[in-house]
């Protein structure tokens, strides 16, 4: 606590600014005191002469408007100041506040890490402002993780992939060495086809794609460093393994020695539409075999038998009794195509000539086909 000279202080005003503004601050306030203190004389000193007399003083004590016009000036030098130094906190603390009014105490929170620091202060009573003391230079918050990011744009999408820009955050006293993402499936064509009544590919496992993350390592030289409150320059990252026509929430952080930050607001991106999958469950319309059993489904594992083309692969017979169940030992009633492995020479096959084949067999009254039994099917 300085000496009131009598009359009990009132309040305290507190600058804290930080960066290349602690270097000028002593320099800063002790030009202001000077100024200041020329402009209250000028606005005193009635007669002009540079010098404030005795009585000249005692008349600016008692008339109003003298006293207005210094108040006027004083408030006028100050926002002047704020506008200069454009400290970090600027605030006045009530000297009743302290509970030790000879060790006067104030917490600042919500500083960045990382960052050089000064303080000054000037206390006020009745009679007016104190000069500012000299200024507490020299200080520094320890560094720590970078700050928050903004949040990820979209500046490319495909099918399968987003090309995505960030901007670099305050690293918070240690570089920033990489940028990590994360994105999280929404919904997308998978769900819709579904809620149609649509089917998938048996097998095919759609939890493993849900979210997914990754890491993109700064370039050197990497973008702008960014300052205390302020944005770095801009990079760009890709996002791989994506669905088409699919929405993800997308989020970024920044990672430095110290660890990671705080990831970024989600934003929502959509993939664009790519090509449809391949059909299902293709198989004979007539009555002998409009419907697959099943069991013969979960057998062939969804696969479906081929259309007309060249095909590499051999069809083998699936023994079924009357009421859809698995045989042993195969009947004639009702066969089923599935691929099982490739054909000595290529060949033209058909569903249709499949079942040509079949329908010749019964109108012979042959016996079943045994499942090893070695035949081939007619050429088209």
């Amino acid at each position: 606590e300085p000496d009131s000279h009598g009359a009990e202080i009132i309040d305290y005003k507190i600058i804290l600014v930080d960066q290349e503004r602690v270097y000028t601050l002593a320099s800063t306030l002790k030009d202001f005191d000077e100024t200041l203190q020329a402009k209250m004389n000028a606005a005193i000193d009635e007669d002009g002469d540079g010098d404030i007399t005795l009585e000249e003083m005692k008349k600016a004590m008692q008339r109003e408007e003298i006293q207005e016009a210094v108040q006027n000036i004083c408030d006028d030098r100050d926002a002047e100041l704020i506008e200069r130094l454009q400290p970090r906190a600027h605030l006045v603390l009530d000297a009743a506040s302290f509970p030790n009014p000879r060790l006067l105490s104030h917490f600042f929170g919500g500083l960045s890490g990382g960052i050089d620091l000064a303080l000054a202060v000037r206390a006020r009573n009745d009679k007016g402002f104190s000069d500012w003391c000299v200024p507490l230079d020299g200080l520094c918050t320890p560094s720590t993780v970078p700050e928050k990011c903004l949040p990820l744009v979209l500046l490319e999408a495909t099918p399968t992939t987003f090309l995505c820009q960030y901007r670099l955050p305050f690293n918070s006293g240690e570089l920033i060495t990489s940028m990590e993402f994360l994105w999280c499936r929404v919904v997308g064509a998978m769900e819709r086809h579904l809620a149609l009544g649509g089917q998938v590919e048996f097998g095919r496992d759609e939890k493993a794609d849900q979210d997914g993350q990754g890491t993109w390592e700064l370039p050197v030289p990497g973008p702008e460093i960014a300052l205390p409150g302020c944005l770095g320059g801009p990079g760009e990252g890709m996002i791989f393994g994506l669905q088409p026509g699919t929405e993800y929430d997308v989020q970024v952080r920044a990672v430095n020695m110290k660890g990671s930050g705080e990831y970024s607001q989600k934003v929502r991106m959509i993939s664009l539409a790519g090509k449809p999958d391949r059909p299902l469950n293709l198989r004979h319309a007539n009555k002998t075999s409009s419907a697959r059993p099943p069991a013969v489904q979960q057998m062939l594992g969804g696969a479906a038998a081929s259309g007309s083309g060249t095909s590499t692969r051999d069809l083998a017979l699936v023994p079924v009794g009357m009421h859809g169940e698995l045989l042993e030992r195969p009947v004639l009633p009702t066969v089923f195509f599935s691929h099982t492995g490739r054909l000595h020479e290529p060949e033209d096959v058909s569903v249709a000539a499949a079942d040509r084949f079949v329908q010749a067999r019964r109108a012979q009254q042959l016996l079943p086909i045994q499942d090893t039994e070695d035949f081939s099917l007619p050429r088209r």
